[in-house]
């Protein structure tokens, strides 16, 4: 059994960024699974957001992440800028044997080849993220070829 059921990855740099992550746990909540959100359950910049980020605090936020997603079921991960630390804990989920399903807002009306390819779903909007948590398997690739 794992700690959280999803662990909830994506960039957070941008205005639209943030919207969609919080959009994405308030569904996560919705459905009342218990979830892992790096932004607020990781390392030492929780607990003081003001905190500078050092290399030593860089490497605790690492562990706390790789921790998360070792402790989840499912990863819901935002790939729509192709942030790379995303990336990352996509393919780390993958290497692990571990659900994924990937969220692509972005403005590229194709799917990555690479990308889809280790999906269990892959959805462009809210919509069809909620068929996903409702359990329905959902794998929108946009346009028939992928990039």
């Amino acid at each position: 059994m794992y700690k959280y059921d999803v662990y909830c990855a994506g960039p957070w740099f941008t205005r639209q960024q943030e919207e969609n992550n919080e959009h994405i746990i308030s569904l996560v909540k919705k459905f009342n699974l218990k979830a892992f959100c790096p932004r607020y359950d990781a390392g030492e910049l929780k607990q003081d957001p003001n905190k500078k980020l050092t290399l030593d605090v860089a490497k605790n936020l690492f562990a706390a992440d790789i921790s998360g997603l070792d402790d989840s079921e499912t990863i819901i991960a935002d790939i729509s800028t192709r942030d790379s630390g995303t990336l990352i804990e996509v393919g780390y989920m993958y290497c692990l044997h571990k659900k994924i399903i990937l969220f692509d807002n972005g403005t590229s009306p194709k799917a990555n080849i690479m990308l889809a390819g280790l999906a269990s779903s892959y959805v462009r909007n809210f919509v069809e993220l909620e068929d996903v948590l409702n359990g329905e398997v959902v794998f929108d690739l946009g346009e028939k070829e992928l990039e």
